[in-house]
C-alpha cells in the first residue's frame, strides 16, 4: 500500500480528517501507506460524515463500524471541482487506486480520473471517466494509473466530480477509503 486514506481520524459532523493514514513509523495504523499525503480540494466539503467498510486494507486498526468518510452536500457549485492528494512515485510502477462512493439523486452522476506529474499546480492530463449511479449505497471504484507517472518524485492524482444538481439541503455524494497500491 502506497497511500491510504480512511477519515477515521475526525469527529463526526466537524470537518473531514485530510491526513492519509501511515504505517509505522511515519504513522500508527500497520493497515495504511508507506508514504504520507494530504488531501487538498477546492470543494465545498460538508466534513466528516458516517462511511462505510468498503475497500478498508485488512490491516486497518481504526475502529469504524462503519466509521467515518468524507461527505459533500452543496453540489452545484462544486461541478468541475476535485479533490487531489500527491506523492512520489520514483519507486514505484504497476499502479491502481480505490475509492469507495455513495451518490443519492440529485449528487455528482460522474467522476474524471487525472493525473500530474510536476505537482499539484502543473498541467493534468485526463485517463478515466466514470459514470457514478445514484443511490443503492456504496460502491467500489478503481482505475488502473497510467504508466506515465511512474519514476516520478512529485506526482498529482486528481478526482474531478460533474452532474451535481442539489440546492445543498442534504448530504449527496460520499467518499470513503481511497487506497493507492503499486509495485517497488
Amino acid at each position: 500500500m502506497l497511500i491510504y486514506f480512511n477519515f477515521e481520524d475526525a469527529v463526526l459532523g466537524g470537518p473531514f480528517d485530510p491526513a492519509s493514514d501511515d504505517v509505522p513509523p511515519l504513522g500508527d495504523n500497520p493497515g495504511g501507506g508507506i508514504q504520507h499525503s494530504t488531501i487538498d480540494t477546492n470543494m465545498t466539503v460538508t466534513g466528516a460524515v458516517a462511511g462505510t467498510l468498503l475497500n478498508r486494507t485488512s490491516g486497518d486498526i481504526d475502529i469504524a463500524d462503519p466509521g467515518l468518510a468524507m461527505g459533500m452536500r452543496t453540489t452545484p457549485v462544486d461541478n468541475g471541482h476535485h479533490i487531489q492528494f500527491s506523492f512520489n512515485a520514483t519507486a514505484f510502477s504497476n499502479m491502481s487506486w480505490s475509492f469507495a462512493i455513495n451518490t443519492q439523486g440529485n449528487g455528482f452522476n460522474s467522476v474524471t480520473f487525472s493525473y500530474s506529474t510536476t505537482g499539484p499546480g502543473g498541467t493534468f492530463t485526463n485517463f478515466n471517466t466514470m459514470f457514478i449511479p445514484s443511490g443503492g449505497g456504496f460502491q467500489l471504484f478503481s482505475s488502473l494509473v497510467p504508466p506515465a507517472v511512474d519514476g516520478h518524485p512529485n506526482v498529482t492524482l486528481r478526482l474531478t466530480f460533474n452532474g451535481g444538481a442539489s440546492h445543498g439541503n442534504d448530504l449527496q455524494t460520499v467518499i470513503d477509503n481511497i487506497q493507492l497500491t503499486g509495485v517497488p
